[in-house]
Formats: C-alpha cells, sequence, structure tokens
C-alpha cells in the first residue's frame, strides 16, 4: 500500500474513533461558550431550528451522545442569522447571516444532514456530521451553506499525519 492510501486509511479509522468516542459532554462553561455568538438573535424570530444525536444508535451512555444543532433567525430588516452548536470538543460553534431581503418562513429553510462522505444514510464508521443549510424563496435559493462539524477533528488528524511525516 503507498504512503496516501496508508494515510487516507489512518484518517478515516481516526476520524470514526473520533465520533464514536462521542467526542464526550463538555463541562457548563464549555457549553455556554459556544452557545454565545457575536450577533444577538435577541431581538429576531427563531423560523427553524434542526437537532440530531449524530451516534445516538452506537452508543449506549448519555454522556457519549453527540448533539447537533442548527437554528435559523430572522431578524426585523430581513436579515437571517444562522447558528450552529454542538457538545462536542471539535466544533467551536458557528454563526453566519444571510441578507434576503424578505419575508421568510419556516417552510423556506431547509437542513439536510449529511455523512463526512456526503451521504444522506449514516453508518457507524461513517456518521453524520455536516448540515447542508438551504434558504428558498418562490423557487429561488438565497443562500446556500455547508457546516462542517467535525472540522477540527480533521484539522488534529491532518496535524498528526504531517508530524508523523517528518
Amino acid at each position: 500500500m503507498d504512503h496516501l492510501g496508508k494515510y487516507f486509511k489512518f484518517f478515516w479509522i481516526a476520524a470514526v474513533f473520533f465520533l464514536l468516542a462521542g467526542c464526550g459532554t463538555e463541562t457548563a462553561e464549555r457549553q455556554e461558550k459556544t452557545e454565545v455568538f457575536p450577533i444577538s438573535v435577541a431581538d429576531a424570530s427563531l423560523l427553524y431550528e434542526s437537532e440530531i444525536c449524530s451516534n445516538e444508535a452506537y452508543v449506549e451512555a448519555e454522556e457519549d451522545k453527540t448533539y447537533l444543532k442548527v437554528q435559523v433567525y430572522q431578524k426585523q430588516d430581513h436579515q437571517v442569522v444562522v447558528n450552529a452548536s454542538s457538545n462536542t470538543a471539535f466544533f467551536d460553534g458557528l454563526q453566519y447571516t444571510a441578507e434576503v431581503g424578505k419575508e421568510l418562513s419556516t417552510l423556506d429553510i431547509e437542513v439536510e444532514w449529511l455523512t463526512f462522505m456526503g451521504s444522506a444514510e449514516d453508518s457507524e464508521d461513517n456518521q453524520k456530521c455536516i448540515a447542508n443549510v438551504r434558504i428558498n424563496s418562490g423557487g429561488e435559493v438565497l443562500s446556500e451553506r455547508k457546516i462542517n462539524f467535525a472540522t477540527k477533528a480533521v484539522e488534529i488528524i491532518v496535524d498528526t499525519i504531517e508530524s508523523n511525516q517528518k
């Protein structure tokens, strides 16, 4: 097996390990930090919320369960604010905005959960960790963005591979 193949196999084994480990629940301090976003949504309406437990079928202990959440808000000026959070150490939270210029409803928001390999069907070694957030209106896509909840896990794996090459 060539070096690239070995690293690819190592990457997937490590990724599965991190996901199966559940990344553990975190302290209240860490959870509080990920729930604080720079743009306030106190004056916004929650249009849509989607939360999954990505490893629920593969772990038994509650503390090992990994939760991923996307919330979509709209402010009075029609600005959309998307908050993504998780209880894992591999995701610090993400917030972004989209200027849509019109009032939206719940029906205008879609969140599709995908595995790291892009499949809608998950398995023990390919769990859902990506949210594809789509904001539509009248058949037109106003905003679309993929949120990868495993970004830091991938960075750790890449850093490990690079340090082992030296």
